[in-house]
């Protein structure tokens, strides 16, 4: 029971999917290459709607909907067509000894001195199995009641610890909460104002799922914090990738749908972005900061810069395909593109949507039968009731 909800790409599945996977394809079309395509028991997608029967892509459970009291409408849903190509080259840094100089030396990152937010983010790989003992993600440690750390213990177990003036705060994971192997994302979140880990002070996310921690009370500010700040820490084989420093206390929605992605500009929160490494571009020792404020430092016989396996994508450059059903058939509507203007020729009256190529919606019409001109659009590319025009 429900008025005006829509509803789009439902799927069933018959087997408990990973969240990794949940992730990586909401925002895509389920092909082949998934993961778990075998899996699938019900598919629609609500295109090619024949009277009121909804096709199941499966194939096993084409659905209907009382006309009456339902429609198939367009939608600005973006859903890719397919997941993007990650890009061809993917540096990262690596640690090579166990001892407490292999580390990356990002300098004194101001931002995380006596700040109310903050969100540090990157990717780990390291095999928990293979340690001869815990590992630091990232610290900014000056000293032991001023700091910021989060440290993984051999068995799993992960503390996230900041101090402001001797409080101690620090909260916990359970042991097993880390993953075994393979890169994976850590994000970690600070908002003073929210008071306790509870309230979400201080929140967690691996691989853009958020991981229970315990509860502890997080002063307001991180406090005076002058010192370095470094990515690693005592460790043996563990490599860092996409090193990113917000001085804001980054939505959920946002480091979920942006971590496998490099930062552009269409980034929501790209002026909040204080240091951002890549490892690409490597002078030497040191490792460009993509933003220009913190260049950082490494020591050449403890640490290495090498080529790996981690798939990251541009996210700025992928196309997506339109997301509708058809509300009217297509003879009843053609469009006619002259002189920097859209004609469009109707034989019934019927809605129009106008989409960019970003999957935006930037006009929604109702048109009369017969002709309506649409003009002042900019020059590009645009999607009419699925008709594909530009305008020169």
């Amino acid at each position: 029971p429900a008025l005006n909800v829509q509803y789009d790409e439902v799927r069933i599945w018959n087997k408990a999917m990973e969240a990794v996977t949940i992730m990586e394809w909401k925002g895509c079309k389920v092909l082949d290459s998934h993961p778990d395509k075998e899996a699938l028991a019900a598919y629609y997608d609500f295109q090619n709607v024949s009277g009121t029967e909804v096709p199941d892509l499966a194939g096993q459970y084409p659905a209907v909907f009382e006309e009456s009291e339902a429609s198939i409408l367009d939608t600005e849903l973006a859903i890719l067509e397919k997941q993007p190509e990650p890009i061809a080259i993917n540096n990262g840094f690596k640690l090579n000894v166990n001892n407490g100089d292999a580390y990356l030396d990002c300098g004194d990152v101001k931002e995380l001195n006596n700040t109310s937010q903050y969100t540090i983010e990157t990717w780990v790989n390291v095999t928990l199995s293979d340690l001869p003992d815990r590992f630091i993600i990232f610290k900014k440690e000056p000293t032991e009641t001023n700091r910021i750390k989060v440290q993984v213990e051999k068995n799993g177990q992960i503390y996230v610890m900041q101090s402001n003036g001797g409080d101690g705060a620090f909260a916990q994971a359970p042991a097993g909460t880390y993953p075994e192997s393979g890169w994976h994302h850590i994000a970690l979140v600070y908002d003073g104002g929210k008071g306790t880990s509870g309230n979400g002070a201080m929140i967690l996310y691996i691989d853009g799922v958020e991981q229970s921690i315990s509860d502890a009370t997080f002063k307001g500010t991180t406090g005076n914090m002058e010192g370095s700040f470094a990515v690693g820490g005592p460790a043996l084989n563990v490599q860092y990738d996409e090193v990113r420093i917000w001085n804001k206390a980054l939505a959920a929605k946002v480091i979920s749908e942006w971590k496998n992605y490099k930062i552009g500009d269409s980034h929501p929160d790209k002026n909040n972005l204080v240091a951002y490494y890549d490892f690409e571009n490597i002078s030497g020792t040191q490792v460009p900061d993509l933003v220009g404020n913190y260049p950082a430092m490494f020591e050449s016989n403890e640490a290495e810069i090498l080529l790996n396996d981690l798939a990251l994508y541009e996210k700025d450059d992928i196309p997506t395909e339109i997301e509708n059903s058809i509300v009217a058939e297509p003879e009843t509507l053609q469009t006619v593109v002259s002189g920097g203007e859209i004609t469009l020729i109707a034989s019934v009256p019927q809605n129009v949507y106008i989409y960019n190529l970003a999957g935006r919606l930037v006009l929604d019409l109702r048109i009369s039968a017969g002709e309506t001109v649409v003009r002042d659009l900019p020059k590009g590319f645009y999607v009419v009731n699925r008709q594909k025009v530009i305008l020169r």
